[in-house]
């Protein structure tokens, strides 16, 4: 767990899934960075139990596991996402209908 909390873009990854569960192709979009990227960041984050996905058709939705293991709340609280992130984050339509 350790290891999937030492990545600053993964942390960004964590703060980003507090505000609202999110596809790939959404985080791809907000952090600027490649597909297989996002995907290899995202399945650190599953192998480390500290988020689920959930697939709806072609999309596969990321959200934070529930509950939070509290050395991963702790590294969450101290990253927070730059502001414009989020207000784009809050902006965006979600890509795949929630269940």
């Amino acid at each position: 767990m350790c290891r999937a909390l030492g990545d600053e873009t993964r942390l960004q990854i964590l703060a980003l899934l507090r505000v609202r569960e999110l596809c790939g192709c959404e985080l791809v979009a907000l952090l600027g960075i490649s597909q297989p990227a996002v995907s290899e960041h995202l399945r650190r984050l599953k192998d480390a139990g500290l988020v689920v996905d959930d697939r709806r058709g072609m999309w596969v939705c990321y959200r934070l596991s529930e509950p939070l293991p509290a050395v991963a709340a702790a590294a969450l609280e101290a990253a927070e996402p730059p502001a414009d992130l989020e207000t784009r984050l809050r902006a965006m339509a979600p890509a795949a209908p929630a269940r």
